[in-house]
């Protein structure tokens, strides 16, 4: 795997997870702590309470240390799986915040190990398109500059100029002239 830069991506879904694994972690404890204090209780008839549960606390207490270092290592390795699938979605996300401010920004990459491999490849198609329309945008505002500047400075011959309508497309209009030849064939 990778190393990462941050260990903390996704506040909302590492949390929830996490949180599970304590809960998971605090499940298991209360399972072996009854396990044992049942054990106890039950086996042997001759003890005080005091004794027996003094036997629970020596059997529960050799347990403990496991315990205690199982939830740190449980935490650290489901914060590193996470990554796998948290972090291409957080590429993503600031992938497409960068894709609105300009769409002349890299295409979208996830690491080798990362999940969700796929999705790079539709949001990089959809960026070319957008890539490809800002130029045809671009080039129709300029056909549309040039010709506007070329009625403006014609006159005839005596130096009146000409009474002439010459119809300039605009994007918008060329959208909605496509739309209606796509609506009557």
């Amino acid at each position: 795997m990778a190393l990462r830069q941050r260990v903390w991506i996704d506040d909302r879904v590492q949390g929830v997870l996490v949180g599970r694994v304590v809960i998971y972690w605090l499940a298991g404890v209360a399972y072996l702590g009854l396990g044992i204090a049942f054990f106890e209780f039950l086996s042997d008839n001759d003890l005080t309470t005091a004794e027996r549960f003094r036997s629970f606390a020596g059997q529960f207490l050799l347990w403990l240390p496991s315990l205690v270092l199982l939830l740190p290592l449980a935490i650290f390795d489901v914060v590193r799986v996470s990554h796998l699938f948290a972090g291409p979605i957080y590429r993503l996300r600031m992938h497409l915040a960068s894709l609105a401010e300009d769409s002349d920004c890299r295409p979208l990459s996830f690491r080798a190990d990362d999940y969700w491999q796929e999705l790079a490849d539709p949001i990089n198609a959809l960026q070319d398109k957008i890539q490809s329309l800002k130029q045809r945008v671009a080039e129709l505002e300029q056909l549309q500059a040039e010709a506007g500047t070329a009625t403006a400075g014609q006159s005839d011959a005596t130096g009146t100029d000409r009474d002439e309508t010459v119809a300039v497309a605009t994007p918008e209009s060329l959208v909605s002239t496509a739309a209606t030849v796509e609506n009557v064939g």
